[in-house]
């Protein structure tokens, strides 16, 4: 089903596995999964599939882009067009300065750790209020208890001053 005016989040993904077939399918690349989400499938191994519409948006050049094996080969496909020439010298600049990676994996280090934490802040907060519920309960069914006890000794002192 392609995807028209989706109002959903979209995540992009580009790939070098695949298990498409080589040769030009009619499934769309673009599929409405779920109305939560689009996910968009760039196939780095088939470049040369790109239909003509892929590259009149530059699809293609960024598959390549993404899919160079050497800075070189990085600045040849960058030097067409200057959104790619930013973005490879953005990457360039990330990938030769070890004090950023390490800052970058730290801060996804930090990310998973604080979305774990949470995670287990919420099933505490849960195990907490369903604590609480039972011993409201408990609580309701002492009072209870304790009213008819106090019932029944009243009885059983009236009967005994009789």
């Amino acid at each position: 089903m392609k995807v028209t005016g989706a109002t959903a989040p979209y995540l992009i993904s580009a790939a070098t596995l695949t298990s498409f077939p080589k040769e030009k399918t009619t499934t769309p690349p673009e599929l409405l999964y779920t109305s939560k989400f689009v996910l968009n499938v760039l196939d780095l191994t088939h470049i040369e599939l790109a239909t003509e519409e892929d590259k009149a948006y530059g699809i293609d050049a960024w598959a390549r882009l993404f899919k160079a094996k050497t800075w070189e080969d990085l600045k040849m496909i960058a030097k067409q067009n200057s959104t790619l020439q930013q973005a490879s010298e953005t990457l360039y600049t990330l990938n030769c300065d070890q004090t950023i990676r390490d800052m970058a994996r730290a801060r996804e280090d930090a990310i998973r750790h604080e979305n774990r934490v949470n995670k287990l802040l919420a099933e505490k907060d849960a195990c907490i209020a369903e604590m609480k519920t039972s011993i409201a309960e408990k609580d309701a069914s002492i009072t209870e208890l304790n009213t008819r006890l106090a019932k029944l000794e009243s009885l059983l002192e009236n009967s005994l001053n009789k």
